[in-house]
């Protein structure tokens, strides 16, 4: 029986880390990322180096990550962010403008021989 992938926000951080990619993601992008990631790790490619258990080890992992992100994508839940909080969309809170600045005081000149105001 396959094992579902656990839907929390670290994982799918995780999995974004792991193809490459920045959210918000499509299904189109999961899927070429992971090819593109496969197609260079396959155990097959690595078969005469020597490194077969650590080709099988990260293909596992991308696999994982796929699946991860396609769990994601149906669960229609808001992306995460890099610390790993939920971000809102922005057409649900727009964000409050920024206050105005006043200006910065006009300084004198400076004193060139001795770099002072």
């Amino acid at each position: 029986m396959a094992r579902r992938p656990s839907l929390s926000p670290r994982t799918c951080l995780r999995a974004l880390w792991l193809l490459g990619l920045e959210p918000p993601v499509t299904r189109a992008e999961v899927t070429a990322a992971w090819r593109e990631r496969v197609q260079r790790t396959h155990p097959d490619r690595h078969a005469s180096a020597g490194k077969e258990r650590a080709a099988e080890v990260l293909t596992r992992a991308l696999n994982d990550a796929r699946e991860t992100l396609d769990a994601w994508i149906t669960s229609g839940q808001p992306w995460p962010d890099r610390a790993g909080a939920v971000t809102v969309s922005l057409d649900e809170n727009p964000p409050e403008p920024w206050p105005e600045r006043e200006d910065e005081p006009t300084t004198g000149p400076i004193d060139v021989p001795t770099g002072l105001r």
